[in-house]
């Protein structure tokens, strides 16, 4: 692999015999950033593409990855795996974060980091930022998104575009860098100067980001930011009371607007608001992301098995293929290390070839037992097939339900509609019958208002013959007082 060497940054060989291109993970004015693994060792990596170049630009290049190269060391640093110059493009391939950044992460859980998350981010930072600043470099760009995560939820700081290389600790920069939200005030006033300091503020503001989902004033514009931040308050929480007081104290440190008085790297990691970090919550929260971002298409799922079946037997020929050689390399006769060699390229290109047993070593023999590339894509997919079919059979399980379910309410509607229907017409027969409406109607009004009824406390119970008897009676009563008018 053409890791690059101290006394060249940049190697001239082409990237791409060394490295596989994949997946694009970001992209900005100059440079796309793209998902790469390593044909030999099959590590995966990030590789940084700058697509254009002026001398400017080459300049500020070379002083990324001479920081780089510093902090390789240090675990809290995205690790520089190899640097090239090739067609007008220079690759710088790194340490590759699946675990998203801090701004990444938080915008797709939609949901603030806990004070546990936050000092587990915070401590891992310091370190890192600490080790440069002993190193004689600041950051200059300390923000949510510039600090990486792995898919084991490990802090990385990244994006050293910025970065200045101080050459002797008491040296100042005047440039006017960085992110505006999180600039300290010594870097926005015209002609100050500043030292690693100012990075110490942008880890405060981003305590804010973190809690908050947001930097202070980012809901004005970057040119109106620019001018309150040394001319307002140090900022604060929103909310402060919802923050522990070691919490606010660690913040109110870092955004202190005197630089002198702000504390350095080495003395934050001392901070009680620091006590008890632990990676278990962000390790959480990375893999609730990574989680949520996998799901994918069956087609996309196919061809991932397929590609993993393919590798997996490739890997298992090339195996068999080593292990064969290897038994007959200290084969003093021509004749049998000829035949060896020859059996081993037939191996790789075939694993399920019969090879005579004593010749074979463990790995020839796992290969030969193992299924074959088309083997195994073949039951690949007809699991895939099973998968879809069962799938389908659920699909329709589902309609039948749900169709029975239709069937079921439409039977109730009817046989409520029915016995509306037999309510209608029972009282269109009765309005029909004006002498049993009458008599029903004074039956009921002499029963519910008769005094004697309402003082009687075991109301008398009539037979039916003697009820229709009195009904038939007042029936004919009322007929003949409607006769006499």
């Amino acid at each position: 692999m053409a890791y690059f060497q101290p006394y060249e940054l940049f190697s001239t060989e082409d990237p791409l015999k060394a490295w596989e291109i994949g997946d694009k993970i970001g992209e900005g004015s100059f440079a796309v950033v793209h998902k790469v693994r390593n044909r030999e060792t099959r590590e995966i990596a990030a590789a940084k593409i700058i697509k254009s170049c002026n001398t400017s630009a080459i300049k500020e290049i070379q002083a990324e990855v001479e920081v780089m190269m510093r902090g390789t060391s240090h675990p809290n640093m995205v690790t520089l795996n190899a640097t090239y110059n090739r067609n007008g493009k220079i690759w710088i391939i790194m340490e590759y974060c699946g675990g998203n950044s801090v701004y990444g992460i938080y915008q797709r859980l939609r949901r603030p980091f806990t004070e546990n998350m936050i000092k587990f981010v915070i401590r891992e930072s310091l370190q890192g930022l600490d080790h440069m600043h002993r190193s004689g470099l600041i950051h200059r760009d300390i923000k949510g998104a510039n600090i990486l995560l792995t898919h084991r939820g490990e802090v990385k700081l990244a994006d050293f575009g910025v970065a200045a290389q101080l050459t002797h600790s008491r040296q100042r920069k005047s440039t006017l860098v960085g992110t505006p939200y999180w600039m300290a005030p010594e870097v926005v006033y015209d002609g100050a100067t500043y030292d690693s300091k100012a990075d110490i503020w942008s880890l405060g503001i981003t305590c804010i980001e973190m809690a908050e989902l947001k930097p202070p004033n980012s809901s004005i514009d970057a040119t109106t930011a620019m001018y309150l931040i040394p001319n307002q308050p140090s900022p604060n929480f929103a909310k402060p009371s919802r923050f522990s007081p070691e919490f606010r104290d660690f913040v109110r440190r870092c955004l202190h607007k005197n630089p002198a008085k702000r504390p350095s790297a080495a003395e934050l990691l001392a901070h009680p608001f620091l006590d008890g970090a632990v990676i278990d919550e962000m390790q959480a929260a990375v893999q609730e992301v990574r989680g949520a971002g996998s799901k994918g298409s069956w087609a996309k799922a196919q061809r991932e098995l397929e590609q993993a079946a393919a590798k997996a037997a490739a890997v298992v020929a090339a195996k068999a293929a080593a292990d064969l050689a290897a038994q007959n390399a200290a084969d003093s006769d021509a004749a049998a290390a000829s035949t060896a060699a020859t059996t081993a390229a037939a191996i790789a290109s075939e694993p399920a070839l019969v090879v005579p047993a004593e010749t074979r070593g463990p790995a020839v023999s796992a290969a030969i037992s193992a299924p074959s590339k088309d083997d195994l894509a073949a039951q690949l997919r007809s699991q895939l097939a099973a998968a879809r079919a069962m799938e389908l059979d659920l699909m329709q399980q589902q309609q039948q339900y749900q169709q029975a379910q239709l069937e079921a309410a439409r039977a109730r509607r009817a046989r409520a509609q029915a016995d509306s229907d037999a309510r209608l017409a029972a009282r269109a027969s009765a309005v029909s019958s004006p002498s049993a409406v009458s008599s029903a109607g004074l039956l009921r009004e002499r029963n519910a208002f008769s005094p004697r009824a309402a003082s009687s406390a075991s109301p008398k119970h009539h037979s039916p013959a003697k009820l229709a008897h009195r009904s038939a009676a007042h029936a004919s009563s009322t007929q003949q007082h409607f006769i006499r008018m």
